[in-house]
């Protein structure tokens, strides 16, 4: 405590808020709370990325029955993006488990670089330094 702090100040309520894990993916997001619900967006050095959304209805859940939703994002440039190119990741997907989104960031994660990225390592290598 110090001496801004009110007096019946309780940083207990702080324990309550419970932190979205995925130890198998590499990258770590970045995190916002939006009024739709809490918005992680990850960028792989491939040049994709991924939003996974977890929606406020779905926070109050136990850990193992949220739901989730996912977007593949370009993020070979800026702004990021969400693709809907790639054949693996055609749309948004909903009502996903936490389970299912990290095998699918793993995935996005382990996906050949991004075509934009490749062009301008191609470039790059015509060029006399």
């Amino acid at each position: 405590m110090t001496v801004i702090t009110p007096s019946d100040f309780d940083d207990q309520f702080m324990l309550l808020i419970d932190s979205l894990d995925f130890p198998e993916v590499l990258s770590q997001p970045e995190t916002q709370q939006i009024p739709e619900g809490q918005l992680h967006t990850f960028c792989f050095e491939n040049g994709y990325g991924a939003h996974v959304m977890r929606n406020r209805s779905h926070s109050a859940q136990s850990f193992g029955e949220q739901r989730f939703e996912l977007c593949l994002l370009d993020c070979s440039r800026r702004p990021h993006r969400p693709t809907f190119e790639h054949p693996l990741y055609p749309d948004i997907r909903g009502g996903l488990s936490h389970a299912e989104v990290s095998a699918l960031l793993v995935q996005a994660e382990r996906l050949p670089r991004h075509p934009n990225l490749t062009h301008h390592d191609e470039q790059l290598l015509g060029e006399d330094f």
